[in-house]
């Protein structure tokens, strides 16, 4: 059995109730040893809880169920990688209820008894999102950690690539003070220059200081990067792109914006509700496409002019909910404005018409084209309004019926009366339960319309195809 050491659930319970105030105890804390990505924070713990060996019944409570682990979705795996999936949920549900033996866990799920440590341990690994992998871990192929080089990068040679995977983080974890360097070089470019942003310096100068720092910090000749032909390069260029976007101004800068009003909000109170219903919520995105193209216009005098373009944007306006695009425009520039998000609004509002394709044989479907939902719409409204009339109806007549039972009691009322307030308020429950199918019907008939139709796919088989 392997050595544990106590500390590491404690983590893992912490990551799994992120958000939720809650704080372990000593006794609920228990964990399987494993590589130390930080020596002096396990030397720590074994110093203050000492070790032990692993027992399934030490495992916190809040770990035993599998369903509050953070889930994965297996939509995009094939039915080979969903079945694998599936059978190590099962082995790990089992494994954390602690009724079964190992090995009977392995003859049900199929699965070697001496990988569900393994497993278990990647399912308590922490995310980069602050909770556990959980299932996500159990992914087939996915990886719960980044890669981490532990072999020397050795001398290379003309016309031999490959065998340098991870090198250059291995530098950064060996030498912080580089890592901090470069951090910080990266930092420079998002400050206010006189109104303007500072201009990347080229990568050239960069990498020329960034081997100077190497060098300061007690590189060696025969080490990398100097022991590579280009010396690291590539490899410092693919971090600093990774340390740009990591802000949203940042990354936008460096794909050619120039106009950031604010910084982005990504905090909780900013994210807004997922949409449910078709217009709840309409998305607005740019898509660019960077070319070069040169228009020849001739004006009215006759003469020829050339334009030259070097970006096309599409301004897209996209229904959260059925991903119908509803509207759209076109920019030519190097940048969008408000005039071209206007010109998409203004297509998003008006009907669509029937375009004349130039292209022989170019034609939309039948049942394509942007939805024609006016009105599928206009019966959803309708069918709210009246459900929310016939709530009140019953709410009121609910209200009548408590009055007359008092009235009835004191003696001022009789039976009779009681029985027609509550054919009454049955009148109106059926009346609600038939505006409540109305709904739902003009829901199904506006997404209908928003995805373009539905046909049948044999007859008699109710099984409908979407377009």
């Amino acid at each position: 059995m392997p050595v544990i050491a106590r500390g590491r659930y404690a983590g893992a319970v912490c990551r799994l109730h992120a958000g939720a105030g809650w704080q372990p105890t000593v006794s609920d804390t228990c964990s399987r040893a494993t590589q130390p990505t930080d020596p002096v924070g396990v030397l720590m713990k074994m110093m203050a809880f000492g070790e032990l060996r692993f027992d399934r019944e030490s495992i916190p409570a809040e770990l035993r169920d599998v369903a509050s682990w953070p889930g994965a979705d297996d939509g995009a795996l094939s039915s080979e990688a969903r079945h694998v999936l599936q059978r190590r949920i099962q082995a790990m549900a089992l494994f954390v209820d602690g009724h079964l033996s190992l090995r009977e866990i392995g003859r049900v799920t199929g699965l070697r008894f001496k990988d569900l440590y393994r497993l278990f341990d990647r399912c308590v690994t922490m995310h980069e999102d602050g909770r556990i992998f959980g299932v996500r871990a159990l992914i087939p192929y996915a990886h719960t950690r980044a890669y981490q080089r532990s072999a020397a990068v050795t001398l290379s040679r003309d016309g031999v690539k490959g065998g340098t995977s991870g090198a250059f983080t291995q530098l950064l974890l060996r030498y912080p003070e580089i890592a901090r360097w470069i951090e910080r070089k990266v930092d420079e470019r998002r400050r206010k220059n006189g109104g303007q942003r500072e201009v990347l310096r080229g990568l050239r100068r960069l990498h020329r200081d960034f081997l100077d720092q190497c060098r300061r910090a007690g590189v060696e000749a025969h080490n990398y990067p100097f022991n590579q032909q280009h010396l690291g390069e590539r490899s410092l260029a693919t971090h600093v792109r990774r340390l740009a976007n990591r802000h949203f101004d940042a990354a936008a800068q460096a794909a050619g914006a120039t106009q950031i009003a604010h910084p982005w909000e990504d905090a909780g109170e900013h994210v807004r509700k997922p949409a449910v219903d078709p217009f709840d919520v309409i998305e607005f995105d740019g898509h660019k496409i960077d070319l070069r193209v040169t228009l020849r216009v001739d004006d009215p005098l006759g003469f020829e002019t050339l334009l030259a373009l070097h970006r096309i944007w599409i301004l897209v306006l996209l229904d959260v909910a059925t991903r119908a695009v509803i509207g759209y425009s076109l920019a030519l520039g190097r940048e969008y404005s408000k005039d071209d998000i206007a010109e998409a609004l203004q297509a998003t509002l008006t009907p669509p018409a029937t375009r004349a394709f130039r292209i022989p044989g170019l034609r939309v479907r039948s049942g394509g084209g942007f939805p024609s939902v006016e009105q599928a719409l206009a019966r959803v409204r309708r069918q709210e309004q009246l459900q929310a009339a016939r709530i009140e109806e019953v709410s009121r007549r609910s209200e009548v019926l408590r009055k007359t039972m008092r009235q009835y009691e004191v003696g001022d009322i009789g039976r009779i009366n009681i029985d027609q307030a509550r054919v009454a308020l049955l009148e109106s429950q059926t009346s609600l339960v038939r505006e409540q199918v109305g709904l739902l019907q003009g829901q199904v008939a506006l997404f209908r319309a928003m995805g373009g139709g539905w046909q049948r796919t044999g007859a008699g088989s109710g099984v409908a195809r979407l377009h």
